[in-house]
């Protein structure tokens, strides 16, 4: 193949993920139940490969773009590949297991295989109405631990082989004030990983296995590129800090004090400290992994 050739490829190959994210977004927005998912756009979708990269994302919530970053290293954790079938959805909501934003926010996931090996994990978040705790909604400004926010999932199976898992879905309906939502929310997601799945398998089909995958490490070591190259654009070796106030803690009038540092040489940077002071009292915003998105991003160009 002439390498213009191969470049344009490359971008079909790209372009055509971004597209198979965009349309399992459109889907899972016209099929949800729920006004926070059909009216209010509350969701994401992706496809990740086996180490847990983003290749696509289609999101209408900003704070959900950290949040498929540690899915599914967790999910392979507790389900090693050789476990994984054709058909099986994973299911969770923790945000300090799988990097969800809150409780509310529960993602789907699902194995893709082509020529029965898993080549990538299609990923659907979605903001449930209502996963328990202390008040209607699962949100309050004046919580001060997670055990209040609702019901926490690690990653679970909740299709296995194609066949749902009742006790899991049920277990799930039975720990929220609105199971009708949830439970037409649930199937919207399920019905975005298949147009996932389907229009990753046509990729594949059309450029084959070795083709396809060498062009997505290519579109991967693109980014990477380019990134290190604007850091390196608008960024100058040495140490750099910031601060910014919450106008409160949620709990008082207090304000809170946020910093965090940067140490920047070359093209590489990491951020080495974000936070709030140790003793202040934070409530219902509490910043769990996700919402560190950027940084994390920035601190894997520092390896």
């Amino acid at each position: 193949m002439r390498p213009s050739h191969r470049r344009a490829r490359i971008e079909i190959v790209a372009g055509a993920l971004e597209a198979a994210t965009a349309e399992m977004c459109a889907s899972l927005i016209r099929s949800a139940y729920s006004p926070n998912i059909k009216e209010r756009a509350d969701c994401s979708t992706a496809i990740c490969d086996m180490q847990g990269r983003t290749l696509s994302i289609a999101t209408h919530a900003p704070a959900h773009l950290g949040s498929t970053l540690k899915l599914v290293p967790a999910v392979l954790e507790r389900f090693p590949i050789k476990t994984l079938a054709p058909g099986d959805v994973f299911f969770a909501n923790d945000p300090y297991i799988v990097g969800v934003t809150h409780l509310n926010d529960c993602t789907a996931a699902a194995p893709i295989f082509i020529a029965d090996k898993v080549v990538a994990f299609a990923l659907a978040v979605a903001h449930h109405s209502d996963v328990g705790g202390r008040v209607p909604g699962s949100e309050s400004g004046d919580s001060t631990s997670i055990f209040q926010d609702g019901v926490r999932l690690p990653p679970m199976r909740l299709v296995a082989n194609g066949i749902r898992r009742d006790d899991v879905w049920e277990m799930f309906l039975l720990n929220s004030r609105t199971p009708h939502f949830s439970n037409g929310d649930l199937l919207a997601q399920l019905a975005a990983l298949e147009r996932g799945r389907i229009r990753v398998e046509e990729i594949y089909a059309r450029y084959g296995l070795e083709e396809t995958s060498s062009a997505i490490e290519r579109v991967l070591d693109a980014t990477e590129k380019r990134m290190r190259s604007r850091i390196g654009e608008v960024l100058r070796a040495g140490t750099y800090s910031t601060q910014d106030w919450l106008d409160d803690d949620g709990l008082s009038n207090e304000p809170v004090k946020l910093s965090a540092f940067n140490q920047h040489r070359r093209q590489r940077s990491a951020v080495r400290s974000l936070g709030v002071p140790a003793a202040a009292r934070i409530g219902e915003k509490r910043s769990p992994h996700a919402h560190h998105g950027n940084g994390y991003l920035l601190s894997q160009g520092s390896r």
